[in-house]
């Protein structure tokens, strides 16, 4: 964690002329009682810090801007009582560092990037836009259409859906504890799909697919690859009438 941290706030060094904004009660100058007040108030480029006492009831909309997001206490989570809802614009990149909570929405075009977080739900609706995710526990709904996803603990699942502007392109899916299964839905994006603890538990009736292909990009130029993964499911059904499946393409 303190890695990725360092080499995200080098990163953002390479911002000229980038501000700093803080969210927090204080009134003092450069202070903001609300996310998105900091947000309104920015630049493209500039650094917000959230103060990690108390919960930030609302939705933050941030729209054609590169921002660093960042918990104002090392090792610390600000707590977010509502949604992130990105559209970063083509070449910009919104990184969110220490968030507690909330829900992330993005779509259109640019990078996000959730680091170190607790989030409740995450969904990527759109190919051109990556978002990548380390490091995160997400304990409800998990979906993108492009990026990566690492080193995380998924409860709820994780699925990969279709999409145009993916084409051509890789998602890695790598070191994650992820329960209710993995499903891979694109034809587009190319996968990688390695070194995983991978749990399906079967509760009702029907099928169950702890790894589930349902459809893959097979045009020369990249590689689809499975390693080294462990895979787990079960059923706790005693009738044959259930069909669970640890890998099923």
């Amino acid at each position: 964690k303190k890695t990725i941290l360092t080499l995200v706030m080098s990163a953002s060094i390479m911002f000229t002329m980038a501000a700093d904004l803080y969210v927090n009660g204080s009134g003092n100058a450069n202070t903001y009682p609300t996310i998105q007040g900091a947000v309104n108030a920015s630049s493209s480029g500039d650094n917000i810090y959230v103060a990690t006492v108390g919960t930030y009831s609302e939705n933050v909309t941030i729209t054609n801007k590169s921002l660093f997001i960042i918990a104002a206490v090392a090792d610390e989570e600000f707590t977010l009582s509502g949604s992130f809802i990105l559209n970063p614009g083509t070449g910009n990149e919104v990184t969110i560092i220490g968030l507690y909570n909330g829900n992330v929405t993005a779509s259109g075009y640019g990078t996000v990037n959730l680091i170190s977080s607790f989030i409740s739900s995450i969904s990527n609706t759109s190919g051109y836009l990556k978002m990548n995710v380390y490091d995160c526990e997400v304990t409800n709904s998990f979906s993108i259409d492009n990026g990566s996803v690492k080193g995380c603990t998924i409860l709820g699942g994780l699925t990969i859906n279709n999409d145009a502007g993916s084409t051509g392109d890789t998602i890695r899916i790598m070191g994650n504890h992820i329960e209710e299964g993995l499903t891979w839905q694109s034809s587009s994006a190319y996968f990688e799909i390695c070194n995983n603890y991978i749990e399906k538990i079967m509760t009702t009736y029907g099928y169950a697919r702890a790894l589930y292909i349902s459809t893959q990009q097979t045009t020369p130029g990249g590689t689809n690859l499975i390693s080294n993964n462990t895979i787990i499911i079960t059923s706790n059904q005693g009738s044959s009438s259930y069909f669970p499946y640890g890998i099923y393409f």
